[in-house]
């Protein structure tokens, strides 16, 4: 684990971050991040899982040369964060905990309740309640409110006093899991009908207003090949994102020119998605499914 420093220098476009060692918090080097106004916020999902630094390997970096080798997993800082294993941000979790005297004529007296909750930074044992105290067969629940960003496995103890032979673990001492829901994305929707001219088809997709864009991950198109001839290039919006010569249909199209942002419908944009093809464009039929890396898929079908 490492942990991005701050701002430390500048060359243009690509800013210098100084890179520590989390164990020692002791900087090893640093890594130049490249800046870029086609990517509005860099911080947002599409960035997640991607070597970070860009591989610009300078001289300059100190010491030389430049950290690159570690992945982009999140950000916190200057107002934003951003889990990219959990990409709905934390989840507001309750965790209620019942605790009964099972026996029928004795009370239970200077009871504590500690629950032990593990994840991937270890174990941390957080008081609940207590001491309190509990009537033959009386039972009592307690509700802890926290707000978690990746799964817990959680095990309550209840004891009484300091008595280490008196106390009794939730569920035999198995321990229960707790899993953080994260918000299913919004999805992109592809227009009701494709626009045709010329040697060209052009298929309308717009991306929901949520903060995020949606990269295409992979496009199925069919075509009438006898008219239309082979598929030539494939663009979004300006940017082409695919060039070559497909001449068999259906073909599937996942290997792309230019970068992410190319090929990603921008957050609260509509933007046209265009086939060109050798020859002029029949009026149908055309089959066109689009994959994006969020999991969604937008699909048409014209006879």
């Amino acid at each position: 684990m490492i942990t991005v420093g701050g701002y430390n220098g500048s060359q243009r476009n690509d800013v210098f971050l100084d890179i520590y060692d989390n164990a020692t918090d002791v900087k090893i080097g640093q890594s130049t991040f490249h800046l870029s106004c086609s990517d509005i916020d860099m911080n947002s999902a599409d960035d997640c899982g991607k070597p970070a630094g860009n591989a610009k390997g300078t001289v300059a970096c100190s010491p030389a040369p430049c950290v690159n080798a570690w992945t982009f997993e999140g950000m916190a800082g200057g107002g934003k964060t951003l889990d990219c294993a959990y990409l709905g941000g934390t989840g507001t979790v309750t965790y209620p905990c019942e605790v009964t005297n099972k026996s029928t004529t004795t009370a239970v007296n200077n009871v504590s309740l500690i629950d032990a909750v593990t994840d991937s930074g270890g174990t941390t044992n957080v008081p609940i309640a207590g001491p309190f105290n509990l009537a033959p067969n009386e039972t009592m629940t307690f509700d802890r409110v926290d707000a978690i960003g990746e799964n817990t496995t959680n095990i309550a103890t209840a004891q009484v006093g300091a008595d280490p032979l008196c106390k009794f673990d939730s569920n035999n001492g198995v321990p229960v899991t707790v899993t953080v829901a994260t918000t299913p994305p919004l999805c992109p929707t592809g227009a009701a009908s494709l626009a045709i001219k010329g040697k060209d088809v052009s298929w309308d997709l717009t991306d929901p207003k949520d903060g995020q864009k949606s990269e295409i991950m992979a496009i199925i198109v069919s075509w009438p090949t006898g008219t239309n001839g082979a598929l030539k290039e494939v663009k979004l919006s300006k940017p082409k994102i695919f060039s070559g010569s497909l001449a068999i249909s259906p073909a599937t199209i996942n290997a792309f020119s230019g970068s992410a942002t190319d090929r990603s419908v921008d957050d609260g944009r509509k933007e046209a998605l265009k086939f060109s093809f050798v020859n002029n464009a029949a009026s149908g039929p055309y089959d066109i499914t689009v994959n994006f890396t969020n999991g969604c898929s937008v699909h048409i079908a014209k006879p």
